[in-house]
């Protein structure tokens, strides 16, 4: 699959040439046309690509897990975004494990074990929906000296996944 990772950094220009009139990220430009918004693109490369379905129950499971992802993935960047961006303190650990981590492997874990199959969406293959929501996981214990997460939090989420979310553990393996 090819393509061009064209990334500019100035939303408002893009927004004023009426490249991007929702004013986020991503924008995905083809052949003259210019789609926005991250689930609208992610489902149309998992069509085109494969990881997508027909079945109107598993393309239920697909949209509500990526909506969902949509939902929290705010609560979970502000922990750490104060310390990237502004170079300040983390965030705060408790209220980001009460207000994301519960509710993402909560979710995650119910999901998984409801249907008992390797992937989200109860299928035997990953779609858009593993792919939108394995972000989170690797970017806490990857090992690279960018990251940024002290090893108490990193230690601290493992013992709480180990504990809480086996099902979420197993897919997270798959997932690499």
């Amino acid at each position: 699959f090819q393509y061009d990772d064209d990334r500019p950094m100035d939303l408002v220009e893009y927004k004023a040439q009426g490249i991007n009139p929702y004013g986020g990220w991503p924008i995905w430009i083809e052949d003259g046309f210019t789609m926005n918004q991250s689930n609208a693109i992610l489902r149309m490369l998992g069509i085109r690509l494969g990881y997508y379905t027909e079945d109107p129950d598993v393309a239920y499971q697909i949209d509500s897990m990526c909506d969902f992802i949509e939902d929290v993935v705010d609560i979970y960047f502000a922990y750490q975004l104060p310390h990237l961006v502004f170079k300040r303190d983390l965030g705060d650990e408790d209220t980001w494990f009460s207000k994301f981590w519960d509710r993402y492997l909560g979710v995650m874990e119910a999901r998984l074990s409801d249907h008992g199959k390797k992937f989200i969406a109860g299928t035997e293959r990953p779609t858009i929906a593993d792919f939108k929501a394995a972000i989170f996981w690797p970017l806490i214990f990857v090992d690279s000296p960018e990251n940024t997460y002290p090893q108490a939090v990193r230690d601290r989420l493992m013992q709480k996944a180990q504990s809480e979310a086996p099902h979420f553990l197993r897919w997270s393996e798959t997932m690499k």
